[in-house]
């Protein structure tokens, strides 16, 4: 699917498929605090829709290359010095640090459930700086990563320790032993068909296994900015979340949700989490 049709045609939103959008605005130039993707400007033109039948916030626009995130990405934002901004991260107290409190949510979550560190695999896909998974590692949980950039899973495997990391997607990762946690941090909204991503992961669940998400909250973010002044709307995110297109994602992949909350992160981000079980 596509995120571009002809002209005075609805296109049809990534989440569900639906034409039935609205549009909310127009973005006919990089908002200053937006990742340099080297796009012309002249050619920047991007479409905000809220969908009719999903709720979701999408961005219409095919300005970003498939392969974007097998290493251009890390380069956009990182320069290449993943392990110099991990470890200032990873440095941050728990009060500033987004991560330090994802890392106490889904270990609150799983220990109320009666489960070990030790004896639960955590997948964490599209990892990035792998700051999640350092804190699970501190935890004594055994950590695994997926992400498509090999700079990420080297830096995963040498400066993190994780137990296992593959380069690629989901799509042609196999595993002989499913994972008792599967986490998307702030990923979803990064792809073009976020429901696919998310059944694939279900097929890597155990059992009783839990599936966290974390997504940008469009509609709070709204009431409190512009689609150009919120990092929740930038280019990179196809998708924008609200409680309602939460639930629909989550039903799409035939998952039940066991709770979900929005929050307002120390970084200034408006998140929506769930944790989702079969």
């Amino acid at each position: 699917m596509s995120g571009n049709t002809g002209p005075g045609q609805i296109p049809p939103c990534w989440l569900c498929g639906a034409a039935d959008g609205r549009l909310v605005v127009e973005v006919r130039a990089r908002p200053e605090r937006e990742i340099d993707f080297g796009i012309e400007p002249d050619r920047y033109y991007r479409a905000i829709y809220r969908c009719g039948r999903c709720a979701v916030f999408y961005s219409a626009h095919d300005l970003l290359d498939d392969d974007v995130y097998t290493g251009r990405y890390n380069e956009s934002i990182y320069e290449h010095q993943l392990a110099e901004r991990y470890d200032r991260i990873m440095s941050l107290p728990h009060d500033r640090s987004d991560n330090r409190q994802r890392v106490v949510r889904v270990t609150s979550f799983v220990g109320a459930l009666g489960w070990t560190p030790k004896r639960t695999r955590v997948l964490d896909v599209g990892t990035g700086l792998c700051v999640f998974l350092g804190g699970m590692k501190e935890q004594g949980f055994r950590c695994y990563c997926i992400d498509p950039d090999p700079i990420a899973t080297r830096h995963a495997l040498e400066h993190v320790g994780v137990d296992g990391a593959y380069t690629g997607t989901l799509d042609g990762f196999k595993t002989a032993e499913p994972f008792e946690v599967i986490s998307f941090n702030k990923v979803l909204e990064h792809v073009k068909d976020p429901a696919d991503q998310l059944r694939r992961a279900v097929e890597l669940l155990a059992d009783n296994g839990v599936i966290y998400i974390e997504l940008p909250d469009g509609q709070t973010a709204l009431e409190h900015g512009t689609p150009t002044e919120r990092e929740e709307f930038f280019i990179d995110h196809y998708t924008v979340y609200c409680p309602a297109s939460l639930s629909h994602l989550v039903e799409a992949a035939g998952l039940t949700i066991a709770e979900a909350r929005a929050i307002h992160e120390p970084s200034d981000k408006y998140t929506l989490y769930a944790f989702c079980h079969r």
